[in-house]
């Protein structure tokens, strides 16, 4: 996949940027597969900690 269909989420102007065409990568998160993706990257994050706390609460709980 080229750098060019890849997408960021820029944290420092909370938007969507193709790859190439980015701010500083210490401002970015991704890359992501799509432009949905990155712009629905705290979803994710949030779904993701919530399996992962359950995975733990299991794990710690036998």
């Amino acid at each position: 996949m080229g750098d060019s269909e890849q997408f960021y989420w820029c944290r420092k102007h909370e938007r969507v940027e193709r790859g190439g065409e980015t701010c500083p990568e210490r401002q970015l998160l991704g890359p992501y597969p799509s432009a949905g993706a990155a712009r629905n990257w705290k979803q994710q994050h949030e779904a993701r900690e919530e399996r992962w706390d359950a995975q733990d609460e299991a794990w710690e709980g036998e």
